[in-house]
C-alpha cells in the first residue's frame, strides 16, 4: 500500500511485456537425479499493461444473473429441468440391488478413503435402506396398469456455477450431464421430451462435462492460436467462432479471455484406436480479466486437508468452460470458483527481474527431482505464461489476493520408459512462482 502511494506521482509504469524477454530459455540437469531439463518456448504475458494487486472473494450471483444466462441459452424465460422417469423393472432392478449385503472388499475399499470412517459407512448402509422405502413408497405402491410412472424434475439445465456462494455450496446443479443410467431410467435435458423421438441408445444430449480435457488423451488435441481463424475438419465453425459463441452468454457478467481452445470429442481410447467416434466439440476455456490482467487457466481445487482426514470445503480458480459442437450450438457450459472484486491494493506491481526467476526455477526443479524415487530423465517445458493467479492464508476459503505468477507446465519422459510421458499441465503445473516475492505456490494449497 505504501510503494503504491508513493508511485502516484511518478510516471506512467512501463507495460510487462517490455520488461520480459520474448522467451523462456534454459537447458541444464538437476544435481540429484541428473534430469536433463530444457525450455525453449515464448513468454505469454496475460496483460498489455501492468499487473495489478487485487482482493477478492467469492462470488454470490443472484437469481437474475442466473436467469441471464439461462435465458440466453435457451432463448427463453423457462429454466428447464432434467426428467426422472424410470421403468418399473429399473425400480425393482435398484431395489434388488440395494438389498444385496456390501462385500468386505467394497466395504474395505470405502474406509481407504481418508474422508470415511466407520460412522460414515454405517450412514451410507443407512442410505441404502432409506432409499429402498422411497422406491417402495414412490413408485412400487402404485397401480400395475402400465400407466407411466411420475417423474422428478431436476434443478438446472446445461448451465452451472460451482464454488460460489461459500465453501461446498452449489448454484445450480452438481451434476448436469445427460446419461443413460442402467438403474434409474434416462436423464433427458431440456424441453419437455417427446418418448416417441428418444433415440435407441439413450438420448443425444451432451454437456461440457461429457467430452475429455486431458491431453494425454487420444481424442483431444489443443488447437494453436494462430489456427484459432481455421475450421476444424467437418465442422461449420472456426475455433474463434466457438470461443465467440461461448462468450456470449456472460456478457455483462464479467470480462473474460480466451485461455485455450481444445477439440474432442466423447470416444474412449478402444474406440479412437479402430477409428470411431462420437460426438465432438471445441471446447473453450475462459479465464477472467481484472483491471486488464487474465489468469491461466488451472483445472484444479484448492483445499487444506486435515491431519486427521474428515471432509474440507475447496474452493477451484476461476474459469468457464464451455462445450461447443461444430455449429455453434452451446452443448454445456460450467462456471467455476467465480470471483468478485473487494479492494485494489495496488494499480501496479513491482515484479523480480527476469533472471531472478529463472534460478528460483532451477532451484525448484533440483527440490522436486532430488528425492530417492525419482527417475532419470527430461522435463520439457511447453507453456510460460504471466499472469494473475489467486492466494490464499491457510484455512480461509472465502477471501483470496490475485498477485502475478509464472505459470510453468510442460511433460516429463522417463528415461528408461521414454514412451511413458507424465504431463505437468493446468492441473498440476510444473511450477508456479510468484512474481512478486519469487515465493513457490502450490496449486493444490492454494497458497
Amino acid at each position: 500500500v505504501k510503494e503504491a502511494e508513493q508511485e502516484q506521482n511518478e510516471p506512467a509504469p512501463v507495460p510487462v511485456k517490455e520488461l520480459m524477454p520474448e522467451r523462456f530459455q534454459c537447458d541444464f540437469v538437476t544435481q540429484a537425479r541428473q534430469v536433463h531439463v530444457t525450455a525453449d518456448v515464448p513468454i505469454r504475458v496475460l496483460t498489455e499493461g501492468t499487473f495489478p494487486l487485487v482482493r477478492v472473494q467469492r462470488r454470490t450471483f443472484t437469481n437474475e444473473e442466473r436467469l441471464t444466462v439461462y435465458r440466453r441459452l435457451f432463448d427463453s424465460d423457462t429454466v428447464y429441468k432434467y426428467e426422472y422417469r424410470p421403468t418399473k423393472e429399473a425400480v425393482v432392478k435398484e431395489i434388488e440391488w440395494l438389498l444385496q449385503e456390501p462385500t468386505a472388499e467394497e466395504k474395505k475399499e470405502f474406509l481407504e478413503d481418508p474422508e470415511e470412517s466407520e460412522e460414515t459407512w454405517a450412514a451410507y448402509l443407512q442410505s441404502r435402506k432409506d432409499r429402498i422405502e422411497e422406491l417402495r413408497q414412490k413408485y412400487l405402491s402404485l397401480p400395475d396398469d402400465g400407466s407411466p410412472l411420475p417423474f422428478e424434475p431436476w434443478d438446472g439445465a446445461l448451465f452451472t456455477i460451482r464454488n460460489g456462494e461459500s465453501p461446498g455450496m452449489v448454484v445450480g446443479v452438481e451434476y448436469p450431464t445427460p446419461m443413460k443410467m442402467p438403474s434409474y431410467g434416462t436423464l433427458l435435458e431440456g424441453r419437455p421430451v417427446d418418448y416417441s423421438r428418444e433415440k435407441e441408445d439413450g438420448n443425444d444430449t451432451y454437456s461440457v462435462f461429457s467430452f475429455d480435457k486431458r491431453l494425454d488423451k487420444p481424442n483431444v488435441e489443443r488447437i494453436a492460436p494462430e489456427d484459432y481463424g481455421k475450421a476444424h475438419a467437418g465442422v461449420a465453425i472456426t475455433a474463434r467462432q466457438a470461443a465467440e459463441a461461448a462468450l456470449a452468454p456472460l456478457a455483462g457478467l464479467g470480462d473474460f479471455a480466451v485461455a485455450d481452445i481444445l477439440w474432442s470429442h466423447d470416444a474412449d481410447d478402444v474406440a479412437v484406436a479402430a477409428g470411431k467416434i462420437g460426438k465432438q466439440a471445441y471446447l473453450v476455456r475462459l479465464t477472467p480479466i481484472f483491471h486488464g490482467a487474465s489468469m491461466p487457466y488451472c483445472d484444479m481445487d484448492a483445499m487444506d486437508i486435515p491431519e486427521d482426514g474428515g471432509y474440507t470445503p475447496s474452493w477451484c480458480y476461476e474459469h468457464v468452460i464451455a462445450a461447443v459442437d461444430g455449429d455453434g450450438t452451446i452443448l454445456g457450459m460450467a462456471w467455476e470458483g467465480p470471483l468478485q472484486e473487494t479492494e485494489v491494493i495496488a494499480d501496479t506491481t513491482t515484479l523480480l527481474p527476469f533472471e531472478e526467476v529463472m534460478d528460483i526455477f532451477a532451484r525448484q526443479m533440483n527440490r522436486i527431482f532430488s528425492y530417492e524415487e525419482a527417475m532419470h530423465g527430461s522435463l520439457t517445458v511447453s507453456d510460460v505464461q504471466l499472469g494473475l493467479f489467486r492466494i490464499r492464508e491457510q484455512g480461509d476459503m472465502e477471501s483470496g489476493l490475485l498477485v502475478p505468477v509464472w505459470f510453468i507446465t510442460g511433460a516429463y519422459r522417463y528415461a528408461s520408459h521414454p514412451e511413458e510421458v507424465h504431463l505437468y499441465d493446468n492441473l498440476s503445473p510444473i511450477a508456479v512462482i510468484n512474481a512478486i516475492d519469487g515465493n513457490i505456490i502450490d496449486v493444490r494449497n492454494g497458497y
